[in-house]
């Protein structure tokens, strides 16, 4: 881990980094939200009319041409939003089934009080605008963050598009090249003494007295405080700071070696250093690391300093080699106050998550779907703008007036444009020609076709038609219809349907650790999950629910209901065929009913009715089923430990009766025997090894 000053260092030149190579970005960030939400025409002519006075009026034409196509992407995306599914790595097909099951109820459980799914549309939204979208994951345990339960809880929460800074030399999808992100927030000085536990109030509170003497000479004129150089200040005199949260990574080494065990053919000599393997692994310091010493691997990997104590302890029956890998680390600081700093919980990537749209590297800036649609827009008001300019202005023409024609020239002014006044002039102003119109305007032609060709492009620059936006005139549309709809807009839009995809995989990799440690800290208490057959079930929070790995596939969420409906008579034409009565037609017409866009308490008890015998509503199900995942579990660790002795060139059954034979001399030992009597016995282990005379044991 880094110093404070070298993080600081660090910090700096990487905040330099990201603010100079992503200027461009964030002007164009800015444009494109102020085109989103109408306000962008400073380049649009004000319209001056003149009223009765001579004073001048000014009319400013906008008309929000580009909100209606974002936010019709951005519904449809939520509509067909993606779903990452766990599937757990396990021969067995009953507990693969469980462990799949759990993970995934817990992942929904925690995204619905998390609010996920609307953060997502925000984020989808500013993907759509700005060409990005971010959102931040952590446990309430952290730095900064509040909880609202004891126990904590995770949070998904959406990030300003204009607080975010990454490395702007990524250029991956959803930048998972990234070296460096970070975050800004604003916190005023005491909720910053509140949120940061690490910061030393006594350091806040001592800088903040006017009269402590903290008014220095700075040489190039002037005085300054002090505490305006430990901290970033937003607003000084309301004692706003801004504080970041600063991810990055290191290149460290690991090690991996065949396991020693695996060559260690005495039974007792097999003992004596499984134990003392295993001591070692449990005097590392993050044990849950996928990178830490594990005695049950046929491969070991493990830190230098672990790798130190293998190599004393097993001298030359172990050969390392040295590979390199990403070590993720966080930071929260101020100017030069680091709050916290410590090693990232989770080791696959940064915590904060993005959706990327279209890379623009001449501008070397990301480019949403507002950055097509600008131009057309631009034009489109540009071209109303000019129109009514030139109808207002040329509705009719001025007037020249000699100054005896008339008597009041402003009420003659007044009233010249009006139809309905009554104008007074001299006597032989009219037959002495001394009133004359001027000459008629010439009017453009073509600013009519211009706008017509700016509201048509609209749609062109999109992707989309106006049918998506829900203009079409067929009401009924059907699911067909609208699945080749949903094909069209994912081609024409691959780009953004990619990087929600990638983002929704890499989400749920992020969430595994997190939900881990929510278990754990949650343990035995009940959280209520959707079953296979539609009903509400409850489980049970416990880490021991976990396996160690899991494959994430990527499927979509329920569609509309036209296409549940079309999906539900599909599965009733298959009902009809099926023989009656049976268990097949019962299980038929179950998926007919769960895909039928039917109220949730209304499809559950009908589930009820069809299955009443279903497993997964029987209350004692999940308890018999975890008692067999237990007894699995025991079984696979027998299953590891004949590995690794057949490994030693023993056969099978040689293998058994080592294995009962340890078992059998270690519950003697702990039955009949006294702590001294033990202590004897592994002085004996020892005295059988000269090589290790200094290596002290406790089994």
């Amino acid at each position: 881990m880094k110093s404070d000053d070298e993080l600081i260092s660090q910090f700096k030149k990487h905040k330099g980094s990201s603010d100079k190579g992503l200027s461009k970005q964030m002007v164009n960030v800015r444009d494109c939200q102020a085109f989103y939400a109408g306000d962008f025409m400073s380049y649009t002519d004000r319209l001056q009319f003149a009223d009765g006075r001579g004073n001048k009026k000014s009319t400013l034409i906008q008309f929000n041409k580009v909100k209606p196509y974002v936010n019709a992407v951005r519904g449809f995306m939520a509509q067909n939003r993606k779903n990452a599914d766990y599937v757990a790595r396990h021969e067995n097909d009953k507990a693969q089934e469980f462990y799949s099951t759990y993970s995934n109820a817990l992942k929904s459980f925690v995204r619905d009080n998390a609010n996920a799914d609307q953060i997502e549309t925000q984020q989808d939204g500013d993907l759509l605008i700005c060409g990005y979208g971010a959102v931040e994951t952590a446990m309430t345990y952290g730095e900064g963050f509040s909880t609202d339960t004891p126990n904590g809880q995770i949070l998904i929460g959406r990030l300003d598009p204009r607080s975010v800074g990454w490395d702007p030399s990524a250029r991956a999808t959803n930048l998972l090249d990234a070296r460096y992100v970070h975050y800004k927030k604003i916190y005023s000085m005491d909720e910053a003494l509140e949120l940061f536990d690490d910061s030393k109030p006594a350091d806040f509170q001592d800088e903040m007295q006017p009269d402590s003497g903290n008014k220095v000479y700075y040489k190039r004129g002037g005085t300054y405080n002090k505490i305006q150089e430990l901290y970033d200040w937003e607003v000084e005199d309301e004692h706003l700071i801004k504080v970041y949260f600063y991810q990055w990574y290191d290149i460290e080494r690991f090690y991996r070696a065949k396991n020693p065990l695996s060559a260690i053919q005495d039974p007792q000599e097999l003992l004596f250093a499984r134990l003392e393997m295993e001591s070692i692994a449990a005097e590392q310091e993050f044990p849950d690391d996928p990178y830490a010493l594990n005695p049950n691997d046929t491969i070991i990997s493990c830190d230098k300093d672990t790798k130190k104590k293998l190599e004393a302890f097993f001298d030359q029956e172990i050969t390392f080699e040295e590979y390199k890998r990403k070590v993720y680390y966080t930071a929260v600081l101020s100017g030069r106050k680091v709050f916290t700093k410590y090693r990232s919980v989770c080791q696959n990537g940064f915590t904060i998550k993005f959706k990327t749209g279209d890379y623009d590297e001449s501008n070397k800036m990301w480019t949403g779907m507002v950055n097509s649609l600008r131009d057309p827009a631009l034009y489109y008001n540009k071209a109303l703008t000019e129109l009514l300019y030139t109808i207002a202005s040329q509705a009719k023409g001025g007037v020249m007036v000699e100054r005896s024609a008339v008597e009041d020239v402003e009420n003659f002014e007044a009233k010249w444009s009006r139809t309905d006044g009554a104008i007074v002039v001299e006597d032989g102003a009219l037959s002495g020609n001394k009133i004359r119109a001027k000459k008629e305007g010439y009017q453009a032609t073509g600013i009519e076709e211009v706008l017509t060709e700016a509201n048509n492009a609209l749609p062109d620059v999109a992707g989309i038609d106006k049918t998506f936006l829900g203009s079409s005139e067929n009401k009924q549309e059907t699911g067909q219809l609208q699945r080749q709809r949903i094909r069209q807009v994912t081609t024409t839009l691959a780009t953004y349907f990619d990087s929600i995809t990638l983002y929704s995989k890499e989400h749920a990799k992020l969430l595994l650790p997190l939900m881990r440690i929510l278990a754990e800290n949650n343990n035995g208490a009940m959280f209520n999950a959707i079953g296979k057959d539609g009903g509400m079930e409850w489980m049970t929070m416990s880490e021991e629910n976990f396996v160690d790995e899991y494959d994430i596939m990527i499927q979509e969420l329920p569609d509309s209901v036209a296409q549940q409906n079309e999906t539900a008579q599909f599965i009733g034409q298959i009902v009809q065929m099926l023989p009656a009565g049976s268990p097949m037609q019962m299980q038929a017409l179950a998926i007919m009913v769960k895909n039928s866009p039917i109220d949730f308490l209304d499809r559950q008890t009908i589930m009820q009715a069809i299955l009443p015998q279903d497993p997964h509503i029987d209350p004692h199900y999940v308890q018999q089923l975890e008692a067999q995942i237990k007894q699995l579990m025991d079984e696979g660790n027998k299953a590891k430990v004949a590995k690794l002795i057949s490994e030693s060139h023993l056969n099978m059954m040689r293998g058994e009766d080592i294995i009962s034979k340890i078992k059998k001399d270690a519950a003697e030992i702990k039955r009949t025997k006294s702590q001294a009597e033990q202590s004897d016995i592994e002085n004996q282990i020892l005295l059988s090894r000269p090589k290790h005379e200094d290596v002290n044991v406790n089994a």
